[in-house]
């Protein structure tokens, strides 16, 4: 039989009871400090990510006034909010909730301010030039920024929400009117100069920055006060603001300009034709104070007339301008090396017993051994051949497949340029007559192959087409022939 437990006795309980009291004030002192724990508010959260906003004020040929946001949480588009407001004109608002959806999320971040002024129908020509202020906030729908909110009152007062957390610093943009900028930023002015280069008379347009360089046009008042356009082709192919025109080319015939125009003041009025009406009518001239009857309506005028003076080129430093081909004709037929021609009497003064002696109608030279010379002579530094009987050689001479001339008078050997009846040949510093392809002086000249005549207008090597100018160098750019336009690229071919 199981013993009964006996209840504790009297001083059992009193042994024992220190130890339950002890315990139970333990417990008592840890719930109050668990209960505080519960209580305690939880450390607030880091801020919304801040965007980086920009903006790009209107010019003529970019009429947009745009804000850029970039660098935000795409994940959070549609908590983003922004304000604008014209301080001076006490007009604020914000951006619609949709719109700025559609700017974080599919439109790049980017929004045109004029658009949103027309939204709220802010537009109007009282906006330009006003400052406008851009701010950025968050609005908390998920309550995780608690303790970062602006005062509602503040942003747009009666309009604005609750939980709007403020986003980095405002962005104040002085706002263009897409309507007015064209009549404050005018066409750049180009610049209109005049050189004599490799014997010919280029004028050089530079700094035509305003875009599209195409539409620049320039008018030149000769001296005598007749006006003249430059083909609208030179302004259509502007390039990085600057072109070059001969004017031999455009104004001359067979690449000769009048005599009048050289020495004197030709003015060059510059002058934009606003094809794309971008510029306030109240801009443009009277078509007819550009050249009467001929000039379009919306030209602008600008600057004043630039005065240039052409340089009449050296007539014996290049060929003689042969009238030109007939374009892309066939290869010349090779011409017959000029004969020798003999001496004429007595170019030189009686012949001591060495040096130059006559000898009837022909020269020799006597060596101070008194020996005759032969072949090639330096004399006094200007070289003479003597042939395999000691005679002085002149004209056309072909040795070892090389032509040389030699001057009919003297004997002398030439160099450069020259003109044999009415046709330019080349002589390299050596002597020797040039043929094919050859650089001077930064410009390209073609040689017959075999007769080494200069070669003008056309010319098919290869297969493929150049144009050889009336000076006989290789064109490059615009060529204006028989009538029409061809252009020829950097190499000198025709792109078709």
């Amino acid at each position: 039989m199981q013993k009964a437990l006996s209840p504790m006795s009297s001083s059992s309980r009193r042994r024992h009871l220190p130890v339950l009291v002890g315990l139970m004030a333990a417990s008592s002192l840890i719930a109050p400090v668990a209960m505080a724990a519960g209580e305690a508010t939880p450390p607030p959260a880091a801020s919304p990510k801040i965007p980086t906003i920009s903006a790009t004020t209107a010019t003529c040929h970019a009429p947009k006034n745009l804000v850029t946001v970039s660098d935000f949480d795409p994940e959070a588009a549609a908590n983003y909010r922004i304000v604008v407001a014209f301080k001076d004109l006490g007009a604020a608002a914000a951006v619609d909730e949709n719109t700025t959806k559609e700017i974080f999320t599919t439109g790049n971040g980017a929004f045109d301010i004029y658009a949103f002024l027309k939204e709220r129908n802010f537009a109007g020509s009282s906006f330009d030039t006003k400052k406008a202020t851009f701010k950025l906030y968050y609005f908390d729908s998920d309550n995780k920024y608690a303790g970062q909110y602006a005062d509602k009152n503040t942003i747009i007062p009666g309009q604005t929400r609750d939980k709007m957390v403020p986003l980095g610093n405002p962005l104040d943009v002085t706002y263009e009117d897409p309507d007015k900028v064209c009549e404050k930023t005018m066409p750049a002015t180009p610049k209109v100069e005049a050189a004599l280069v490799n014997n010919r008379n280029d004028v050089t347009i530079s700094g035509a920055t305003t875009n599209p360089q195409k539409n620049y046009r320039f008018v030149a008042e000769l001296p005598d006060n007749s006006k003249v356009a430059l083909p609208d082709v030179y302004s259509e192919h502007i390039v990085n603001g600057e072109t070059t025109i001969n004017v031999e080319l455009v104004f001359g015939e067979n690449g000769k300009l009048d005599e009048e125009l050289y020495g004197k003041p030709i003015k060059v009025q510059a002058y934009y034709f606003d094809a794309e009406k971008r510029y306030a009518p109240t801009t443009y001239v009277d078509s007819a104070s550009v050249i009467e009857g001929e000039t379009k309506e919306r030209f602008i005028k600008l600057g004043e007339p630039q005065v240039v003076t052409l340089t009449k080129p050296n007539e014996s430093a290049k060929p003689d301008a042969p009238a030109p081909e007939t374009p892309k004709p066939e290869a010349p037929a090779p011409e017959t090396p000029k004969p020798d021609t003999p001496a004429p009497e007595a170019p030189k003064p009686e012949a001591p017993k060495t040096g130059w002696v006559k000898n009837g109608t022909s020269w020799n030279y006597i060596q101070s051994s008194g020996a005759k010379a032969f072949g090639w002579l330096n004399d006094g530094g200007t070289w003479y051949y003597l042939d395999s009987t000691g005679t002085m050689r002149t004209g056309w001479i072909a040795l070892d497949g090389t032509w040389y001339y030699l001057n009919p008078t003297t004997g002398a050997m030439h160099t450069g340029w020259i003109a044999l009846d009415g046709t330019w040949y080349y002589l390299d510093a050596s002597g020797a007559m040039a043929t094919g392809w050859i650089a001077l002086d930064g410009r390209w000249y073609y040689l017959n192959p075999t007769t080494g005549a200069m070669h003008t207008g056309w010319l098919n090597d290869a297969g493929t087409w150049y144009y050889l100018m009336p000076d006989g160098s290789m064109a490059t750019g615009w060529v204006y022939d028989a009538g029409t336009w061809y252009f020829m690229n950097a190499s000198g071919a025709w792109i078709a």
